[in-house]
């Protein structure tokens, strides 16, 4: 787009080239950059399901490669799916399956970024927090 613009921009009179490149550039200004696609599912933010009570311990049976519960914060998320996909790799997420997370999570994430972006991967809250 920008090349054919420039190259009609040199074959074309001055003023109305000057014209043709003010429009170009004022369209490019306001063109959002394409954000890079969420590691998360899509429709995380799809309005919020009632949210069950989850103990402790029913967290740490949830301990497994195929089946990986993790606390973050009054959170309990199910990670199975989402740690192939986890930035940090796979072993970074799913060493913390069955167990509380939530100061490593606080070291490295935003404070909103589960909630934002990882919504769809909630589970519950924490009843014996």
């Amino acid at each position: 787009l920008l090349h054919a613009a420039l190259a009609s921009f040199s074959s074309s009179s001055s003023s109305s080239s000057a014209g043709r490149l003010s429009t170009i550039v004022s369209h490019l200004s306001s063109v959002e950059p394409p954000q890079p696609p969420s590691p998360f599912k899509q429709g995380a933010s799809e309005p919020a399901k009632e949210l069950r009570k989850i103990n402790r311990a029913e967290v740490a049976r949830h301990c497994s490669k195929e089946d990986a519960w993790i606390i973050i914060g009054n959170l309990v998320i199910d990670a199975s799916q989402f740690a192939p996909r986890h930035p940090g790799g796979e072993p970074a997420l799913l060493a913390f399956a069955g167990k509380d997370a939530t100061l490593e999570y606080s070291l490295i994430h935003e404070p909103e970024m589960l909630t934002k972006h990882g919504s769809d991967c909630i589970v519950g809250t924490l009843s014996d927090a």
